[in-house]
């Protein structure tokens, strides 16, 4: 997507009437350099499962019209990819905040002033990157499909061209200021734009991760189970029922290399021989003779998702 809206951008013609050898030059270069920095998607396949494109296959727009027999897909698609980026908030909760927008008024007016005035005047550089840039994001969106739609994490690229759009939409409207009170519009545009920064940082490093979307978005409960099974290890040996949780991998990696903060769960047991030994069950289920429960495992919402059972065992 971000590759081929730079390649439109190379060849569009600008101001400077270049001829068309020399723009045909550098998308050429640009092309050559972009195909031998990709080369290892497709040259290494040693420990691949499925193909680079294997989510391109197994959904696109085309798929959801030959389901549907129509074309009403491609065109609802359409629709939604125009505001998605900017306006819509994200159906996953680990890429956005649950519910929030994109793109606020403090960003999205300066935006709105770039995009225009580039549509205004498309053959300027800025506008030629903005206007390639949004149409690349168009197409990439349509194609993809609706399911899942606006998915955020297909525009983290954007992030970029936004902050250049938004950084010309500012400078703009302080352009139209009298030039003896350029200097004060220009703080506090700056200082607006510090705002909505903070705003940001404080949705993505306190609201985001305490939201109970983004643990079930990021299946929270295999992270759980790994960290329980890891923490009982220092007592005895740890079984964990199979079919637990979402992953098996990630209960698996959790454990074996404990990601855990916590530093009291970091330290090691005592030396000497297992005396104990335990297993990460599900809630409710049978328990084995001389087994009790020593943990609940629950999110912070009161969810239980397993529960460890220990017992001692007889020492030869």
């Amino acid at each position: 997507m971000a590759a081929s809206g730079l390649l439109a951008f190379c060849l569009l013609p600008g101001k400077r009437e270049e001829p068309g050898a020399s723009r045909a030059l550098r998308g050429a270069i640009f092309a050559g350099a972009f195909l031998l920095a990709t080369l290892p998607l497709f040259l290494f396949h040693e420990g691949r499962r499925i193909s680079y494109f294997g989510r391109t296959a197994r959904h696109s727009v085309v798929r959801e019209a030959r389901t549907a027999g129509s074309a009403l897909p491609v065109l609802a698609a359409a629709a939604d990819a125009l505001p998605a980026p900017w306006f819509l908030p994200d159906p996953e909760g680990r890429h956005d905040l649950e519910g929030a927008p994109k793109l606020g008024w403090i960003v999205g007016v300066p935006v709105a002033i770039a995009f225009a005035g580039a549509l205004l005047d498309p053959r300027a550089e800025l506008s030629a990157l903005l206007l390639t840039q949004g149409a690349a994001a168009f197409c990439a969106a349509v194609a993809s499909g609706q399911a899942g739609h606006p998915n955020g994490f297909r525009f983290g690229y954007l992030t970029t061209w936004t902050a250049i759009a938004a950084a010309a939409g500012a400078m703009g409207i302080c352009g139209l200021v009298p030039r003896r009170h350029r200097r004060a519009a220009s703080l506090c545009a700056v200082g607006l734009l510090a705002i909505a920064g903070v705003r940001g940082t404080r949705q993505a490093l306190v609201l985001w991760p305490a939201r109970r979307a983004t643990f079930d978005s990021f299946h929270g409960e295999d992270t759980l189970i790994g960290r329980a099974a890891a923490r009982w290890e220092r007592y005895g040996s740890v079984r964990v029922e199979p079919g637990l949780g979402r992953s098996d991998l990630t209960i698996d990696t959790v454990r074996r290399y404990r990601l855990d903060p916590a530093p009291e769960d970091a330290k090691e047991g005592a030396a000497g021989p297992a005396a104990k030994s335990f297993r990460v069950g599900r809630p409710g289920g049978p328990t084995e003779p001389g087994e009790r429960a020593v943990e609940r495992v629950q999110d912070a919402w009161g969810r239980q998702w397993a529960v460890v059972l220990g017992r001692r065992t007889p020492v030869p």
